[in-house]
């Protein structure tokens, strides 16, 4: 994310607080995009294992399985780093909100 904020203990809380409800939102838009991956992976693999039993389609249907297992090993790997970025910031913030609580 390159739009990273840069935040310290004299960032008011309201904007800390602002931060993580943003990143928060970030996260779950992550999770959901997931989800709906998930579904059209699981829809498209049953629809190549149909085919796998087709003489005529079962090459084309293995090399499609193949490539959608690709496929969603790339994509679970984009989500666990981005969600453990946004992880990281959050803490990042919380830590800074601790901080402020002392002081």
């Amino acid at each position: 994310m390159s739009d990273e904020a840069e935040y310290s203990v004299d960032t008011p809380s309201e904007e800390l607080w602002n931060a993580i409800d943003e990143l928060r939102q970030k996260r779950d838009k992550l999770m959901t995009i997931s989800r709906a991956e998930e579904m059209g992976f699981n829809q498209r693999q049953d629809m190549y294992k149909r085919q796998v039993t087709n003489p005529a389609m079962k090459a084309n249907a293995e090399t499609q399985l193949r490539m959608m297992q690709q496929q969603r090993t790339f994509a679970e790997q984009n989500l666990r780093r981005n969600t453990q970025k946004i992880d990281v910031q959050i803490d990042t913030i919380n830590r800074l909100l601790e901080e402020k609580k002392v002081r």
